[in-house]
């Protein structure tokens, strides 16, 4: 994880051929949010989800989820987890292809290991969408490309 006044630049430099101006790193910070109770916001662009740095905490998740209205994409992960890493890119992308008709949430299990647990999350990961408030499905396993897509258009 790292912060936003302090970004991967050479990652950025590499990976996107991207190298962000002293300003638009400016724009960055006032642009994300934090909240009192475990989460912190996201860079969202008019293309999608750009930039993310959150971890969400039972309550934020569940004001999140109460309150969207557009369905939500939650992903329960851990780092230590390779197949989490690996479908982490994948969702990033659909955040972007997607942007405006849902939200994309992350929840690291190691971290938030109550919410986990309260909802019964046994494996990870684990992808679990809600909508209009109330969970209408969650699926454990890498789900990417044709998969993920299928896993949630229904809701869209």
């Amino acid at each position: 994880m790292w912060l936003f006044n302090a970004p991967p630049l050479k990652q950025l430099r590499e990976k996107y051929q991207f190298e962000p101006s002293p300003q638009w790193l400016e724009h960055l910070q006032k642009a994300s949010v934090r909240f009192n109770s475990g989460g912190s916001g996201s860079f969202v662009s008019p293309n999608g989800l750009v930039i993310t740095n959150h971890h969400v905490g039972a309550d934020t998740l569940q004001k999140i989820v109460d309150h969207s209205p557009v369905p939500v994409l939650v992903d329960f992960w851990a780092p230590w987890c390779p197949p989490c890493r690996m479908v982490a890119p994948h969702l990033d992308a659909f955040a972007r292809r997607h942007a405006g008709r849902l939200i994309v949430a992350k929840v690291d299990t190691d971290r938030h290991s109550r919410t986990a647990a309260s909802l019964r999350v046994r494996s990870i990961p684990t992808l679990a969408i809600w909508k209009g408030g109330k969970l209408v499905k969650a699926q454990a396993g890498a789900l990417v490309g044709p998969q993920l897509e299928s896993y949630v258009s229904p809701v869209l």
